[in-house]
């Protein structure tokens, strides 16, 4: 399968997790707009944290079937909406305000993106129009608020980047994948179908979990020779998970391939932390191996399948 077949089957997931998400951005939104009675500042700090992972479970999912604009203006949102992992002492009622002037354009914005991608009318919203696609529009006002942010080095996040194959050669079966089992803990749909659908063409046995609750009860019924784990999601997150994993005497040498958008330096060191194995960008060319080693050339699958060969029999 090459890149194109597997962005075309991708597509209808992605335009279902948009319609998801969007859905769910706009339930948000009402809450932070109500007025009577209005919701106070914890509240509106909880309904920004949110719409925070909504937006981040977007850009990844962008990212996997190269929707360039629409995971950009994803990043930059990220720039601005108080995120779950700041400390809440330090966000003013002022950033809550900006971010619940601009995310109702944002949602209209990534409507008209879902319908000129071919997202029915289940969605209501602005439909396609000629000219400059509202979704460029809001990436170019985005990039004059966010202020510049640091990446990891060597972490370029190019537009058509992706963990996917380039080609045919990535997706043939790998020695020594039979009979591997592959848990995959990730709450994008889009993502957890790319995942599955690479690994499972390398020749391994996927399973999957939504949440890192739902991972580790599928790690004590059925077990798994590696996980490849998401960092933001519900319950409990990528980084618990592994620490979780780490801590227990049956799975502590248990491979963990964290694969996730958080590419920021801090990113990474809470991954090293946790226990990780590997720390994988959504969306990069090329990841790093947790303890230094440079992983240039090498795809999810790569990655997999060196892990398994350095840690199992």
């Amino acid at each position: 399968m090459n890149r194109d077949e597997l962005i075309q089957q991708l597509m209808g997931t992605f335009l279902e997790e948009l319609e998801q998400l969007l859905g769910s951005m706009r339930l948000d939104l009402l809450a932070l707009a109500q007025t009577s009675p209005p919701p106070d500042q914890q509240q509106r700090l909880e309904l920004c944290h949110s719409l925070y992972r909504s937006v981040h479970s977007l850009k990844g999912a962008a990212r996997s079937v190269d929707q360039d604009l629409i995971s950009s203006a994803c990043q930059l949102l990220e720039e601005i909406l108080p995120g779950p992992r700041r400390d809440p002492g330090t966000v003013h009622e002022h950033e809550i305000d900006t971010a619940a002037a601009l995310l109702p354009g944002a949602v209209e914005a990534f409507v008209d993106a879902g319908r000129r991608l071919g997202l029915g009318e289940s969605l209501e919203g602005a439909g396609g129009s000629a000219g400059e696609a509202p979704i460029a529009r809001l990436v170019r006002q985005l990039e004059t608020r966010s202020p510049p942010r640091v990446r990891n080095p060597g972490r370029s996040i190019p537009p058509a980047a992706s963990a996917a194959p380039a080609g045919s050669t990535k997706a043939a079966p790998r020695a020594g994948a039979a009979g591997r089992h592959i848990l995959v803990a990730e709450d994008s749909i889009t993502m957890q179908a790319l995942g599955k659908t690479l690994l499972e063409a390398a020749g391994y046995q996927v399973h999957t979990a939504t949440n890192g609750l739902d991972a580790w009860r599928i790690l004590g019924e059925r077990g798994a020779d590696l996980v490849v784990s998401d960092v933001e999601m519900p319950g409990m997150d990528g980084l618990a998970l592994t620490a979780r994993i780490r801590s227990s005497e049956r799975f502590r040498a248990l491979p963990v391939i964290l694969f996730t958008s958080l590419d920021r330096p801090e990113d990474r060191q809470r991954g090293l932390e946790a226990g990780a194995n590997a720390y994988l960008i959504k969306g990069a060319p090329a990841g790093e191996d947790l303890a230094g080693e440079d992983l240039a050339g090498e795809d999810l699958v790569d990655v997999v399948e060196r892990l398994l060969v350095d840690h199992l029999p």
